[in-house]
C-alpha cells in the first residue's frame, strides 16, 4: 500500500507539473500573439499616411484639388543650402583655377540646374584654357540661364578668339540667351564681331535688331558705321530712330 501511495502521489505531481507548464506556456503564446497584433497593427501616423494616400488618389483624379494647390514645394535654393554654401566657400578661398575646377566638377555636371549656375559663376572670373573648355560645353546647358550666363563669361576672357564660340549662340532658341550673346560679343569690341553681329540687322524679330543695331554702336568701328548707314531708312521707326542717334554720336567720336 505504501508503494501505491508513493506511485499516486508522484503521478498526481507529475500531473499537477504539466497542468501548471501548460497554462504558462499557453500564457506565453498569447502574450506573445498580442505583441505581434500590435506590432503589425498600424501606427496612428501609418494611419494618416493612409489616409492621405486615399486623398492623393482622389486628387489625381479630379475630386480633391486643393490638396495639390496646398502642397509645399521648396525651391531648389532651400534645397540645396548646403551644397551652395560649400560651392561659396570654394570660391572664397582663392584655389588655383584646376583646383578650383578639381573641386566644383560635381556641381558643373549636377542635375539640379541651380547648382550648375552657382558653379558657373564661381569659375567665370578665371583666365585659363581649362576654364574656357568647361564654359564652351555649358554653352549645350539644357537651361537657358546657364547658356545665358556662360556666354557673358565667356566676354569676361577678353580673348577675340572667343567669339567663334559665342556667334552660335546668337541663334539660340530663347530670345535673352541671344541678347547676351549680342552684347557679349560687343564687349569684345572687334572687328570679326562686327560681322557676326551685322548679319543680325535683317532679323525677323526687331528685339534682336534693336539689341545688334546698338551693340554696333557700342563698338564704334567705321565698319559698324557702315553697316547702320544701310539702316537709315529702314521701315521699322524705332529702328531709323536709334540709328540716327547712334551714328550722331559716333560722327561726333570720330
Amino acid at each position: 500500500m505504501k508503494v501505491t501511495g508513493s506511485i499516486l502521489l508522484a503521478l498526481f505531481v507529475i500531473v499537477g507539473g504539466y497542468w501548471i507548464c501548460s497554462t504558462q506556456s499557453h500564457n506565453e503564446i498569447a502574450i506573445y500573439e498580442n505583441v505581434i497584433e500590435q506590432t503589425n497593427k498600424p501606427s496612428p501616423a501609418q494611419d494618416i499616411s493612409h489616409q492621405d494616400s486615399s486623398n492623393v488618389d482622389k486628387t489625381v483624379q479630379g475630386e480633391n484639388p486643393e490638396i495639390l494647390n496646398n502642397t509645399p514645394i521648396n525651391p531648389p535654393e532651400e534645397r540645396y543650402s548646403a551644397e551652395l554654401q560649400w560651392i561659396e566657400m570654394v570660391e572664397d578661398e582663392n584655389l588655383s583655377a584646376i583646383d578650383t575646377m578639381h573641386h566644383l566638377q560635381p556641381m558643373l555636371s549636377h542635375s539640379e540646374a541651380v547648382l550648375r549656375l552657382a558653379a558657373v559663376n564661381a569659375i567665370s572670373g578665371y583666365k585659363h584654357s581649362e576654364i574656357n573648355h568647361t564654359l564652351i560645353d555649358a554653352l549645350y546647358d539644357p537651361n537657358p540661364v546657364i547658356r545665358a550666363t556662360v556666354v557673358e563669361s565667356l566676354s569676361m576672357q577678353m580673348n577675340d578668339s572667343m567669339i567663334a564660340y559665342i556667334e552660335p549662340a546668337l541663334y539660340d532658341p530663347n530670345l535673352q540667351v541671344r541678347i547676351a550673346a549680342i552684347w557679349a560679343i560687343a564687349e569684345l569690341e572687334s572687328e570679326q564681331g562686327v560681322y557676326a553681329l551685322a548679319a543680325l540687322l535683317s532679323d525677323q524679330n526687331d528685339d534682336i535688331r534693336l539689341n545688334a543695331v546698338a551693340a554696333l554702336g557700342e563698338i564704334g568701328r567705321e565698319t559698324s558705321m557702315h553697316y547702320l548707314n544701310n539702316l537709315r531708312h529702314d521701315s521699322e521707326e524705332r529702328i531709323r530712330r536709334n540709328v540716327a542717334a547712334i551714328l550722331d554720336e559716333i560722327a561726333i567720336d570720330f
